[in-house]
């Protein structure tokens, strides 16, 4: 198998380091001390792009740490996301603004959890939130009225059904965004 596996402590001496994009570079994993969770380290790192690599959906709990992330791009991984709860311990991305879980095969919005945007306080900055091409249903609108902030949503390329029902959306979540494509979402 080809791959490599991330070592943190690379990007460590470079404290100014705002963007860090590690899309399609066959990532399998990471060095057992030196994961993910060292790039918090980076107090400047405000964008962090993982998409399109071979990691395992841990990789979830392990960003989580990096709380001065302000845009996260994940999605392409194989063998899809963890929607468990994450660690308890993780003080969540409490500065996010942009999430893009494209690709992900998910179906649960309770992914959020594993990133610590479970509460309050994880999800009151999210603005964007990109999660076409996976398989959410109309039931997806329910979880996502708890996202005050949020002005564009992404579901593209999933299985919302033709029977939403109005009030899911309008209750908290139409009168804030600002585009919501659902075209060429699955229809069942």
């Amino acid at each position: 198998m080809y791959g490599w596996n991330f070592n943190a402590s690379l990007f460590l001496p470079f404290k100014s380091l705002q963007v860090l994009i590690l899309s399609q570079n066959y990532i399998t994993g990471w060095t057992k001390i030196e994961g993910f969770d060292k790039l918090s380290h980076l107090t400047n790192l405000k964008v962090l792009d993982l998409q399109h690599n071979y990691l395992h959906p841990s990789v979830l709990s392990s960003v989580c740490w990096i709380s001065s992330l302000e845009v996260l791009r994940l999605g392409g991984f194989t063998g899809g996301p963890t929607t468990g709860k994450g660690s308890a311990k993780c003080p969540g991305l409490s500065n996010l603004r942009v999430l893009l879980l494209e690709g992900y095969g998910i179906n649960d919005i309770s992914v959020l959890s594993a990133l610590g945007l479970a509460t309050h306080i994880g999800r009151k900055n999210l603005e964007k939130l990109y999660l076409s091409e996976n398989s959410f249903n109309s039931n997806i609108f329910s979880s996502l009225k708890d996202l005050p902030s949020l002005t564009h949503l992404d579901l593209s390329y999933n299985e919302i059904d033709e029977n939403i029902e109005m009030s899911d959306i309008v209750d908290g979540l139409l009168y804030a965004a600002e585009v919501i494509p659902v075209s060429k979402s699955h229809v069942i």
